[in-house]
């Protein structure tokens, strides 16, 4: 029976794999098509995310992310022209809001939802509509100021946050002792610590401020001036459905072009809030003026030197981590593709038919699955087919997306680098194979010091395509979580929305790696040629008569 679901288990992702390669039309009216056939548009909401979203005394949801939220159902009923398109609520966790808007559940997630690297391998944002900290609010009494005062006490955060992440990895890498709890919300958190279960509470700050105001006695609370990371809030729609995300960016750029944000933003940070008429009195900051003021486009080549919202560096440092991989992922591919390359090639060309048969196997196996639909099978489908023990390591590798892209590409560019080295053995005249055996050679030998050699000299030019493919096709490791050279100028346009800058960085560094590469591979070319053969940038010598 549990071999038996674990095969179910496998169909299915590798189904999944098949229809996300499938016609890119299809998956740009996704979630249009859906709202255009059902007639009905679902609202993910919180119920007590003040003031983002919450339920008020009549149990109506309201908030900043709902008001945004209703000018993104304004342009979609335009877009479909369906003025009487229906709106649907539905109350979604900080643990349940992903995988609801991964199953379709939900179509727009309207809360307080930090917008990082890790979230948006599994969902899209729309543009940043808030930047808040994470800190922790605390009792005046306890007198705890920092993280170091939290040494072998109880803290608590909110279950799927990234707060409750970042505290986690703080508390094994200080080795501070800390004992952590999950509440299934921000309300029941705050009440833990209120009630002395817990001596702080980790949250975004925003959030902190509201429920302290919120509170019966606000005076008896205090937030640590240290803010452990920069979190920007963007509302959270499905992957890979550019159509939609189109209209919703639109929506949220005129938004702020009109300068309509900025009542809104007044309406529920600088007003008294329902249902208790708190105000919050927390001004636009620098950082969200600059995300507005960039909505109206205006190049800022500058942007790279800018520290980006996840607290790591600037966007500058994001792209060159993204080089890195890039490099790092494929060198260590071409390494694979040339060795295996270069044997099933020579097997191919051996007299002997079973191992030509078995190189034409590999060949045609990894040379005609898309190379997309490979990433997905090694990435998902492998583990399982493995022994349990076994499926779990691997999916539980640090770097597991790294290891994955490299095997997956080497793998893929051996059978065409193999076809290359077959080529250019078989275009050798038959006369050098039957020389090295004339010679006392055997076949190995002659393959590795005559056949060979030459084959190599002749191919090198195609070889330097397929050493060029290697780079460009790590990018297609995006989908499986390696935050290469595109994964990064993707993400520096999902935090900053330069778009136009962040990729056009991304196509000056492809096209220096492979500027690189040529002009590396033309003087190897030059300096391998043999006269009188290809590849040598000499015409070949015509017969005498």
């Amino acid at each position: 029976m549990k071999n038996c679901r674990r095969l179910v288990s496998v169909g299915l992702v590798t189904v999944c794999a098949l229809t996300l390669v499938g016609p890119p039309a299809g998956a740009q009216e996704g979630t249009l098509k859906k709202i255009k056939e059902t007639g009905v548009i679902t609202l993910g909401h919180r119920d007590a995310s003040i003031p983002f979203s919450y339920f008020d005394d009549k149990q109506s949801a309201i908030g900043y992310a709902i008001d945004l939220c209703g000018k993104i159902v304004d342009a979609v009923k335009a877009e479909l022209k369906m003025p009487n398109l229906q709106v649907k609520l539905n109350p979604v966790t900080s643990a349940t809001r992903i995988p609801l808007m991964a199953n379709g559940t939900i179509d727009l997630e309207c809360g307080s939802t930090t917008n990082n690297l890790e979230r948006q391998k599994q969902v899209s944002f729309t543009i940043t509509h808030f930047v808040t900290a994470n800190r922790f609010v605390s009792k005046k009494a306890a007198n705890l100021k920092d993280l170091n005062d939290l040494k072998g006490k109880t803290v608590v955060s909110t279950s799927g946050t990234t707060n409750i992440k970042q505290i986690t990895e703080l508390n094994g890498q200080k080795n501070l002792g800390i004992t952590i709890l999950p509440a299934k919300d921000h309300a029941e958190a705050f009440l833990m610590v209120e009630t002395g279960r817990a001596a702080a509470f980790f949250m975004d700050d925003i959030l902190l401020y509201s429920l302290v105001a919120s509170s019966k006695t606000p005076a008896e609370w205090t937030i640590s001036a240290e803010a452990l990371s920069v979190e920007p809030y963007g509302i959270m729609l499905r992957k890979d459905d550019p159509s939609f995300k189109k209209v919703v960016d639109g929506a949220m750029a005129a938004v702020y072009k009109t300068g309509e944000i900025n009542k809104i933003y007044a309406k529920w940070f600088l007003s008294p809030v329902p249902p208790k008429g708190v105000n919050l009195n927390v001004p636009m900051s620098d950082v969200f003026k600059h995300v507005v003021a960039k909505v109206k486009y205006n190049w800022n080549w500058g942007i790279f030197w800018q520290l980006s919202p996840d607290g790591r560096g600037t966007y500058l440092d994001t792209l060159v981590a993204g080089l890195g991989w890039t490099l790092a992922t494929a060198m260590a591919a071409w390494v694979i593709a040339l060795a295996l390359g270069m044997i099933v090639g020579v097997v191919r060309t051996t007299p002997t038919r079973w191992l030509r048969r078995l190189g034409d196997a590999w060949v045609e196996v990894f040379r005609n699955v898309p190379l997309l639909v490979q990433m997905f099978l090694w990435f998902f489908v492998v583990p399982e087919l493995l022994p349990a023990s076994v499926g779990t390591w691997l999916k539980q590798l640090p770097r597991s997306a790294f290891y994955t892209a490299v095997v997956c590409l080497g793998l893929y560019t051996s059978a065409r680098v193999a076809e290359q080295v077959r080529a250019g053995i078989q275009s050798l005249a038959s006369g050098q194979r039957m020389a090295g055996i004339a010679l006392g050679l055997t076949l190995p030998q002659t393959y590795r010091f005559i056949l060979l050699p030459m084959a190599i000299r002749i191919v090198m030019p195609p070889l330097t395509s397929e050493f060029l493919n290697v780079i460009k096709n790590s990018a297609v490791a995006l989908t499986i979580g390696l935050v290469e050279l595109t994964a990064s100028a993707r993400s520096i346009q999902e935090f900053s929305f330069q778009v136009f800058e962040a990729f056009t960085a991304a196509t000056l560094i492809y096209m220096a790696l492979n500027l690189i590469v040529v002009i590396g591979m033309r003087r190897l070319e030059r300096r391998l040629a043999v006269p009188g053969l290809i590849g040598s940038g000499q015409a070949m010598p015509m017969a005498g008569h």
